[in-house]
């Protein structure tokens, strides 16, 4: 399925459906593949630290953007999520704002990560785990990819839409 057509289809869910989705295929897979992948890049500048290639500085860049990502994951469980699922749009509009700014800022973060990963070109004499890192790093990069793509094109779009017309009990 291409990109377009996931976020087509994923915008004719619900804000429940859409955010169970999220919770499931993305916060629960980030927090559970970026310390993998992590550990991955900390076996690699380790063992090839005098490898001119040696992504240097990847392991502490993927702890970082795990500290962030979970930090802005939790915001997104606790407050905005809840308030989404009652459908309060008109009070979520701050925390999306909020959300969207972090957004941006796991953009940067993505390039950096692609800087630093060296454009996730491999040296002719990588070994099985530093490709397997280069692979990993691909795929978390995508992953995060599509999920703020999801939250910012679907979920936001269409709930910032809707608060105009919030019905307050």
């Amino acid at each position: 399925m291409t990109s377009q057509n996931f976020l087509e289809s994923a915008a004719k869910k619900t804000s429940a459906q859409l955010i169970d989705h999220l919770l499931d295929q993305y916060h629960a897979r980030h927090r559970e593949h970026l310390p993998q992948v992590a550990e991955l890049a900390r076996q690699v500048e380790a063992s090839h630290a005098e490898h001119p290639e040696v992504p240097n500085g990847l392991t502490q860049l993927l702890l970082s953007m795990l500290q962030e990502l979970d930090s802005h994951m939790q915001k997104e469980e606790m407050i905005l999520f809840p308030m989404l699922r009652q459908g309060r749009f008109a009070q979520a509009t701050g925390p999306i704002h909020v959300m969207q700014l972090e957004h941006r800022e796991h953009d940067a973060s993505l390039q950096r990560l692609q800087a630093t990963a060296k454009n996730l070109q491999l040296p002719a004499d990588a070994c099985a785990t530093w490709t397997q890192l280069y692979q990993e790093v691909d795929t978390f990069m995508r992953e995060l990819q599509e999920h703020i793509a999801l939250e910012n094109e679907v979920l936001f779009a269409a709930r910032t839409r809707d608060a105009g017309q919030e019905v307050v009990e």
